[in-house]
């Protein structure tokens, strides 16, 4: 994952708002390319 800096200055609300968004996104797709191991099998297994 590429590190996000601020370069210079101090950020905007609407400037971190917009870096929590992409965290946000990164770490949902982080999460949905590379589930828990056994995940699956949880999900799909059937109790009595």
């Amino acid at each position: 994952m590429t590190p996000i800096q601020v370069l210079h200055g101090q950020p905007t609300p609407e400037e971190l708002a917009t870096v929590l968004a992409v965290v946000s996104a990164r770490a949902a797709a982080a999460q949905a390319a590379d589930p828990l191991p056994g995940a699956e099998k949880l999900l799909t297994e059937h109790h009595p």
